[in-house]
């Protein structure tokens, strides 16, 4: 005898040849039942299993509530009835997707960009010239730009930008300052002396070191954030050992322990995450690694991250620069696009975005 089963309010179902995966939106409650399409059918809201293939007595008690059911497709619409109906990508959120642009300045020459708010995606790379970018050219880009979420600021020597950090137009905007530890550990004092609110990011490249230094402090003024390079098997061994609360990140010449170490993720660590229907509509739209990463260099160029084609574009406005920015096909890269393993998942709209590591290694460290 066949099971036929309700379903919940607001439920994503995700399909491929050897599961259904159902999802609470708002809650990281995910149900799996391991069955393929030709052992159930879907109609209204109700699935019905063929005799066999029933899912377990817990799963049936935790479906059993009636509601809507939605197929995720390309385009959101609302019911009326109980019935299952085919959503697409909301089109309001193409409308708000600025205010997902994180605006960097490269305020001085730098050896390269931060290596995990800035990936390294081979072929993709930019050397930055001499020179400083003038605080004019910041405030009318800063008069420029409607919205944004955050404004980075990076250089080799951010105390020689003082007039930069308290300016007036950035009073109220979030500011995130890069640094390396060695600049770090010369400067504390004195990054702890600004009136205004900051949030540092130090980037450890010499573990050895940086464990030696014991706590460091920090004002309320000063927020501090830790992201640690790991290369070999002997760093990794070293910051697992350590107690620096820092996140730590893969070098790009990292070993395959180090790698799979640190970024090989599972089934179940993609279902313990909570999701929203925005979440799932947005990773069918943009890349939110990607998106949004906009770099205005020492010369007052604006191009995005990762680079396609360098662009000197600094007497343009930032918005007709911005039209030519969001073709970048990083931002809108999905893993259904690029991998074939990820397009016949049920878990592609739940899983995170395609990331540099996995296009530099061209494959997944998804484990199942």
């Amino acid at each position: 005898m066949s099971k036929t089963i309700g379903l919940y309010p607001d439920i994503i179902l995700g399909i491929d040849t050897r599961r259904l995966c159902l999802s609470k939106l708002g809650s990281n409650l995910h149900h799996v039942i391991n069955v393929s399409p030709e052992q159930y059918i879907i109609e209204g809201n109700t699935i019905t299993f063929f005799p066999g293939e029933e899912p377990d007595h817990d799963v049936i008690s935790t479906l059993v509530e009636r509601g809507f059911a939605y197929r995720l497709l390309e385009k959101p619409s609302s019911f009326s009835d109980n019935g299952l109906h085919m959503i697409q990508r909301d089109d309001s959120v193409e409308n708000e997707l600025y205010q997902y642009f994180t605006i960097t300045f490269i305020l001085d020459r730098i050896s390269a960009l931060p290596a995990f708010h800035f990936p390294h995606i081979r072929g993709t790379e930019h050397k930055f010239s001499d020179g400083d970018l003038d605080i004019g050219h910041v405030r009318k880009r800063l008069s420029e730009i409607k919205y944004f979420r955050k404004i980075r600021l990076i250089s080799n020597n951010i105390l020689r930008h003082t007039d930069i950090l308290l300016m007036e137009e950035l009073k109220d905007k979030e500011i995130e300052v890069f640094v390396g530890q060695d600049y770090y550990l010369r400067h504390i004092k004195e990054l702890n002396t600004f009136s205004r609110q900051l949030h540092i990011i130090v980037y450890i490249d010499d573990i050895r070191k940086f464990n030696e230094c014991g706590d460091i402090p920090h004002t309320n003024n000063v927020s501090v954030s830790y992201f640690c390079q790991i290369g070999s098997d002997e760093d990794l061994d070293l910051f697992l050992e350590s107690n620096i609360k820092a996140i730590p990140f893969p070098s790009p010449d990292a070993s395959e322990t180090v790698l799979h170490s640190l970024l090989d993720y599972s089934e179940e660590d993609i279902l313990q995450t909570p999701t929203t229907k925005r979440d799932q509509f947005l990773k069918k739209a943009i890349n939110k690694l990607f998106f949004g990463n906009t770099i205005i260099d020492n010369n007052g160029n604006i191009n995005s991250y990762p680079f396609c084609d360098y662009e000197a574009n600094s007497e343009e406005s930032f918005g007709t620069v911005v039209k030519k920015l969001a073709d970048n096909v990083f931002w809108r890269l999905r893993r259904s696009d690029y991998f074939e393993k990820c397009k016949e998942c049920a878990f592609v709209d739940l899983c995170s975005p395609i990331s540099n590591y996995e296009i530099n290694a061209k494959q997944t460290f998804c484990t199942d």
